[in-house]
């Protein structure tokens, strides 16, 4: 399979007219450190899933590069996963990143699906919108079937918006979630009139 490694650098403006990954579509290894996915004024954009990033059946992690961490921010997806799409039987790692202002369907922040889990670590995942469900991040049903759907370890969801289900975390049948050290919640639960969604959304 094929590696991409980037320390630094941008993948933004960039437009996918005729699918999924507005700024990266992986299939292979792609490790990413203090890498800018989208800035407020110029973010990436699909018709597809995945806004910033869309991953299928490969290994994505994130890190920092010389104190940098990585951004995802103001990415839109017509599809699912406005920052970032992930469907992979390999863990997808966040590490050290802000997911901001993007706009999805489902997920508008992140969404996942797939065997693999979803490890967050001293992260933001803030002020993202799904038109649907999932503010913030969406897990979609028997995520992570070999282990935690969804690992939070010293981060925050917070303030992010949802018209449907979950406005932080939207969260499938048979999925765990585990929570490690502080866990920030603040999210407004839908921007739906009259509505009593919570937060997380179905947690078995």
């Amino acid at each position: 399979d094929a590696i991409l490694t980037m320390d630094g650098g941008s993948l933004n403006g960039n437009t996918n007219t005729g699918g999924s990954g507005g700024g990266m579509w992986n299939n292979g290894t792609a490790i990413l450190n203090g890498v800018t996915v989208g800035t407020a004024l110029n973010g990436n954009t699909a018709t597809g899933d995945g806004g910033g990033i869309f991953n299928t059946g490969g290994t994505l992690s994130f890190g920092t590069y010389v104190g940098n961490y990585t951004t995802i921010i103001n990415n839109t997806a017509a599809g699912d996963g406005g920052g970032l799409f992930t469907f992979s039987a390999a863990d997808t790692i966040l590490n050290d990143i802000l997911i901001s202002g993007n706009t999805a369907r489902d997920g508008g922040g992140v969404f996942a699906v797939g065997n693999g889990e979803l490890l967050v670590t001293d992260s933001l995942i803030d002020n993202n919108t799904a038109t649907r469900n999932g503010g913030g991040i969406f897990l979609a049903d028997n995520m992570g079937t070999v282990g935690n759907g969804l690992t939070l370890t010293t981060s925050s969801v917070s303030y992010n918006d949802a018209y449907g289900d979950g406005g932080g975390i939207w969260v499938g049948d048979n999925v765990t979630v585990s929570v490690v050290n502080r866990f920030d919640l603040g999210d407004r639960k839908s921007t739906r009139l009259n509505s009593s969604h919570t937060d997380i959304s179905r947690i078995p």
